[in-house]
């Protein structure tokens, strides 16, 4: 199953910067085992924002709350989520 997921992070104003990049980067490299491990399918930046847009690839709902709940800054995150379908009118992936 896939789903859409968007999501707007709210760091607390209060946390020291350091902390900050630590999450960070803990977040990043998660983000790229997701990636390899073919579960994060697709990872998009919104521009002017500290949010993203992120395709995700579980088995069941249980497996998508198990994989957005390993991401470190989940506790930091506004989000929602939407179960996708195939298009009848959408193209085969290239290759």
């Amino acid at each position: 199953m896939r789903y859409l997921i968007q999501l707007e992070v709210k760091l607390p104003s209060s946390m020291p910067d350091d902390a900050v990049a630590e999450l960070r980067a803990r977040e990043r490299d998660h983000a790229i085992n997701l990636q390899k491990s073919g579960e994060m399918v697709h990872l998009w930046r919104v521009a002017g924002r500290a949010a993203a847009v992120v395709v995700i690839e579980a088995k069941d709902h249980n497996d998508l709350h198990r994989i957005l709940t390993s991401l470190p800054m989940y506790n930091y995150f506004e989000l929602s989520v939407t179960a996708l379908a195939d298009h009848p009118s959408a193209l085969p992936p290239a290759g």
